[in-house]
């Protein structure tokens, strides 16, 4: 698809990359995002259908957006997420997803579908116990083994991470597993202070 339109700001810097966000539930409770006595979620309603989202993702595209990245809460919770990224995967665009992992392995075939090679993973530490202190959860095991799925299946993968208290915490760590096409996973590192 040709696109004659785009998206420029006041200052004509042009815009092609579209984020959008699938819910605001998740399926961690960590302590910097989600408080003990939770938060006030939105109501269904307000939230775009899939056929709204994927027609305003239609219209962005034909504005010239050439990427979009799913994100959330954790979008992999929402109901019909892997609707909703086969059919994004249809469109002339890059798409991407930030998730936390937990629940890949059950849409690896709808990433595979929709053609999804950008795949953030948001991930604390590397260590078990503080991780599981960090997101009131214990699906350490499950994401990690995701992680390694979505390695063995090709994917570059960027694990964002803010709560490494050292380098010490992922010295050891397979990092460099790679699949035969070389894709390995990358860990991008921020010390909190």
């Amino acid at each position: 698809m040709n696109n004659s339109s785009s998206i420029k700001d006041g200052f004509g810097r042009v815009h092609d990359y579209l984020r959008i966000s699938l819910t605001d539930k998740c399926n961690l409770r960590c302590f910097y995002c989600m408080p003990e006595e939770g938060i006030a979620l939105r109501e269904k309603s307000h939230f775009m259908t899939a056929e709204e989202l994927i027609e305003i993702a239609k219209i962005f595209v034909r504005l010239g957006i050439k990427k979009i990245r799913l994100t959330g809460g954790e979008p992999l919770v929402k109901r019909n997420a892997g609707i909703i990224i086969e059919e994004l995967g249809k469109l002339p665009i890059k798409l991407a997803i930030t998730t936390n992992g937990i629940l890949v392995h059950k849409y690896i075939d709808a990433f595979k579908s929709a053609g999804i090679r950008s795949i953030n993973v948001s991930l604390d530490t590397l260590n078990e116990h503080r991780f599981n202190g960090i997101t009131k959860r214990n699906y350490f095991q499950q994401v990690m083994s995701n992680i390694h799925l979505l390695i063995k299946e090709y994917y570059c993968l960027p694990v964002r991470n803010y709560g490494l208290k050292s380098i010490s915490e992922y010295i050891g760590f397979e990092w460099e597993q790679s699949n035969a096409d070389g894709a390995r996973a990358l860990l991008w590192w921020r010390q909190w202070k």
